[in-house]
């Protein structure tokens, strides 16, 4: 079942689900993952890889993973030591997702690392509660967090940014902030 249909007739939405030690990769510029109406997912050593090489504008709007919630809300996604490469984005998400961690992973070769609520329809269909800690960002043109207006609970912990918002320059040619908060009740912490 996808999309709508996802958990329809009596079946069960996808949980409890691992994914170690594996590469993902689309050879065209479309999203590698689509995660949608899903629990308790845990991805664990995973590259998630596209065909890009350093993208540096947002002309289409495909990501490594996205998050979607079509029957019910996908929540506690968890990625531990991944790397998200060669794709426009990392993550992204438009829709009501919640608790999504990423923590000790590598990001690289993007144009915006994590975009969340761009095109959200209302306050109560934004992602909320993302957690990134412990990771890098390296080699990302635009921003490597980006949160539009009604996203809340993101935390950035202990990541380390690595010529982020210098479209590819090197660092000493900044040209936007690395990352973006519009709304209150998100963090930077230690990074």
């Amino acid at each position: 079942q996808v999309d709508a249909s996802v958990g329809n007739g009596g079946a069960t939405a996808p949980e409890f689900i691992n994914v170690e030690q594996l590469t993902l990769e689309n050879t065209s510029d479309k999203d590698v993952v689509i995660i949608d109406s899903a629990r308790h997912i845990n991805f664990i050593c995973v590259e998630f890889k596209g065909p890009l090489s350093n993208p540096t504008s947002d002309s289409g709007s495909y990501t490594g993973v996205r998050f979607k919630s079509s029957t019910v809300t996908t929540e506690r996604i968890n990625f531990d030591f991944c790397k998200f490469t060669n794709t426009r984005y990392a993550m992204i998400s438009d829709e009501l997702v919640k608790n999504i961690v990423a923590s000790n992973c590598y990001f690289s070769g993007l144009y915006k690392g994590i975009k969340l609520g761009q095109y959200s329809t209302s306050a109560a269909n934004t992602p909320v509660n993302f957690r990134i800690v412990n990771s890098t960002f390296a080699s990302v043109s635009y921003r490597a967090i980006d949160c539009y207006s009604g996203v809340t609970g993101v935390v950035s912990c202990g990541n380390h940014y690595e010529d982020v918002g210098t479209n590819f320059q090197g660092a000493g040619s900044p040209t936007a902030t690395i990352i973006n908060f519009v709304s209150d009740g998100n963090y930077s912490v230690f990074d």
